[in-house]
């Protein structure tokens, strides 16, 4: 699962820094998005201000149950007290 997540983060770089992508990289953000959609551990990838710029689908689920974390109204996650 480490070895996995390994090779992923240098994709992710692509599917975080640019909004125009060539076919390569729109292709390899979408391997990497559905690698990372089929591990079984919640990854949230989040900016300097706690804002999630990509969650996997075990993340998405975990965030809409909303008794463990929950979105502020500035747009990051906080946890639940």
């Amino acid at each position: 699962c480490k070895a996995m997540l390994a090779l992923a983060l240098p994709l992710l770089s692509d599917l975080a820094s640019s909004s125009v992508q060539t076919e390569r990289s729109r292709r390899r953000a979408l391997l990497t998005s559905r690698l990372l959609d089929n591990m079984s551990g919640c990854i949230f990838l989040l900016d300097r201000q706690a804002r999630p710029f990509y969650m996997n689908r075990c993340a998405d689920e975990l965030l809409a149950r909303k008794d463990v974390l929950r979105r502020a109204t500035d747009g990051s996650l906080a946890g639940v007290s």
